[in-house]
């Protein structure tokens, strides 16, 4: 159930809890990803996806009556078969949108492990980090 803080509000005072101690345990709550963020973590199952390409990794769609195709990687089904797996098994969540900075990061580190053990370093999307910058660049030519 999703409420809102005025829902709150009504609800803690209604057991006279003080607004002032709502709004503590309000702070306290994780923060939802901004946009900016959301970005981000969307253009990491893009880069990975080609990687995976790259690295010669295929996607095996097992279906169509026992038949088996092989895919190219794409962002979103990077996210819905990998990371989708390494975030339940490793946050017990199942959107991505309930993942706190933290859980994102646990992931990541994963993940690089796995990349790092196939030569392969992949910077987390960022505008100010110079490792991701050079990376875009080595992409694009």
């Amino acid at each position: 159930m999703k409420w809102n803080i005025k829902e709150i509000q009504d609800a803690a005072s209604k057991i006279e809890l003080s607004n002032e101690i709502v709004l503590r345990l309000l702070a306290n709550l994780p923060k939802k990803r901004t946009t900016k963020e959301n970005s981000c973590i969307h253009m990491y199952f893009n880069v990975c996806a080609q990687e995976l390409n790259e690295l010669g990794h295929t996607f095996t769609f097992e279906g169509l009556k026992g038949s088996n195709i092989d895919l190219p990687w794409t962002g979103e089904l990077f996210k819905n078969t990998v990371w989708r797996s390494l975030q339940i098994a490793l946050t017990d969540k199942e959107s991505t949108t309930e993942c706190t900075n933290a859980d994102i990061k646990l992931i990541y580190e994963a993940l690089t492990k796995w990349f790092n053990e196939k030569g392969v370093y992949i910077p987390y999307p960022s505008e100010t980090d110079a490792d991701f910058i050079e990376y875009m660049k080595r992409l694009k030519k």
